[in-house]
């Protein structure tokens, strides 16, 4: 992937991309491996795609890209060929088996990371645009050894993701006016690691809210964040373990549902939040989010206050205003759950006062944290 560093002069550099994506193509192997020899109810497809990082990413020449993105063989939306993901999307265009069989997909990018160490956790993204899916990701992930902390896709709004081409950039296909596939329901899983993630590129962005008192209560110095390339030598084999097992867990459970025909992916979900983040403006995603937005987002909070308060890789000087800070949003948010609780489904229910909490922040510090995580091959961010 585009392996850059911290700063632009740096280059493309060369890595071997253990976490983004090598982690998830050995879940992958080693998920189907499983399920060769022991079978669910249900057919399952493991999918790896090439080009996920958009055609900038390809080892090609400048001219060929340029070629690629005008000619018909470019499935994607227009203007956006240089990063957005190419192998899945062709395949969604002219798929091998009929897509109204598909009940489900599973994302996994990037794996291999456990969040904060000793308490695991996965982002689950995207489980608000079809009802009940994550009540059934809740059920698959019970007992498991890596936490999902379940996110609204719209915090990443700016990020793209293989199942993109089956959810939100999906063009409905019709027989008539009241039979439409609107899309497939999907989950992505995601594990942080922005501090290696794509060599670290993402702290220009991540670091100056957390450094420059842009955030309530957090103000970090900055020669405390640091970086490394994405190499095997500082992968998580643990983590991976972990998440994998958790995932077959889920896998076992859906592949053994005799009835998934509910899951019925509504495309005016993200539709209606991207709508309203665009009326109220800001760059953190702040309205339009759900009562269960709030809900989850208490539940997330909650789980990093509580994993940052036994964190023994992370500098206290970290640990302890983004654990003040995770206790007073549980509060507040606390405070609107209790205010809203009803009779109606909380997916339903629009709370203003939310946006007061800057739902999409939680995307925010959970990937920051990572870039101050102590091990080894670190490099300051600072320096580079």
């Amino acid at each position: 992937p585009y392996n850059q560093g911290p700063t632009a002069r740096q280059g493309n550099l060369q890595t071997d991309n253990s976490y983004d994506d090598g982690g998830s193509v050995s879940a992958l192997l080693s998920l189907a491996e499983y399920f060769k020899e022991n079978p669910v109810k249900r057919s399952l497809i493991f999918f790896l795609s090439d080009g996920e990082e958009g055609i900038g990413n390809v080892a090609t020449s400048p001219e060929w890209k340029r070629s690629f993105c005008q000619s018909i063989a470019y499935k994607g939306p227009p203007m956006t060929c240089q990063n957005y993901p190419i192998g899945f999307t062709a395949w969604a265009k002219d798929p091998t088996v009929d897509l109204k069989s598909l009940k489900l997909v599973m994302a996994m990018d990037p794996l291999g990371a456990p969040g904060i160490k000793n308490n695991d956790f996965v982002a689950v993204l995207g489980t608000e645009s079809t009802p009940g899916l994550q009540e059934l990701m809740e059920e698959s992930f019970q007992g498991a050894a890596t936490k999902p902390l379940f996110v609204n896709r719209q915090y990443a709004a700016t990020s793209y993701s293989d199942a993109d081409a089956l959810t939100k950039d999906f063009k409905p296909v019709c027989e008539d006016k009241e039979n439409c596939l609107n899309g497939i329901p999907a989950a992505w899983f995601a594990q942080t690691a922005f501090g290696k993630y794509h060599g670290g590129l993402n702290g220009n962005l991540l670091l100056p809210a957390m450094e420059y008192g842009m955030i309530p209560g957090i103000k970090i110095p900055g020669e405390l964040a640091t970086f490394a390339l994405d190499m095997r030598k500082n992968f998580d084999d643990a983590a991976l373990e972990k998440v994998t097992e958790s995932i077959k867990k889920v896998l076992k459970n859906v592949g053994n549902k005799p009835d998934l025909s509910y899951l019925v992916y509504n495309p005016q979900v993200a539709k209606s939040i991207k709508e309203a983040n665009a009326k109220c403006g800001g760059q953190v995603p702040k309205c339009g989010f759900s009562l269960q937005d709030a809900i989850n987002n208490k539940n997330a909070y909650d789980f990093i206050a509580r994993a940052l308060s036994t964190a023994t890789d992370i500098d206290p000087e970290v640990a302890k205003p983004v654990h003040l800070l995770c206790t007073r949003m549980s509060q507040v948010l606390g405070q609107i759950i209790h205010a809203y609780g009803g009779s109606r489904k909380p997916s339903e229910v629009i709370p203003k006062e939310l946006e007061q909490t800057s739902p999409g922040l939680l995307a925010m510090i959970a990937m920051a944290l990572d870039f101050y995580v102590k091990e080894p091959y670190r490099q300051p961010f600072k320096s580079t």
